[in-house]
């Protein structure tokens, strides 16, 4: 008799996972589309971040010679990837973005004392 219930037991929990793992299957968005982001003047750039509605991209980019890093913000609206500058510093990165795609988080690094 405990082993029948333990057996059905482990059939709700099996049949629970399955359904947990269905619903959670069915919540994923697959992308349509590939969009190429560019560079800023380097041959790499790196998304980190895209806004809740995919209207705003963040990252960072290799400049002209791939010597630095900079942050940059990539709009749909326009299709471009604008430089987000360093604070005087000579690199930057950006590792996130708000909903809405206004806010951008990152950091910079300073210039080293000659």
């Amino acid at each position: 008799m405990k082993l029948k219930h333990k057996k059905k037991k482990l059939q709700r929990a099996i049949g629970m996972l399955l359904l947990v793992a269905t619903a959670y299957a069915s919540q994923q968005v697959l992308a349509t589309e590939l969009i190429e982001l560019g560079t800023l003047g380097g041959s790499t750039s790196f998304a980190r971040g895209v806004s809740s509605n995919g209207d705003v991209v963040i990252g960072d980019s290799f400049t002209n010679g791939d010597v630095f890093i900079r942050a940059f913000r990539w709009s749909a609206a326009n299709g471009t990837m604008t430089d987000l500058g360093t604070l005087g510093g000579d690199s930057s990165v950006a590792f996130a973005v708000n909903s809405t795609g206004t806010v951008v988080v990152g950091w910079a690094i300073p210039l080293l004392a000659a």
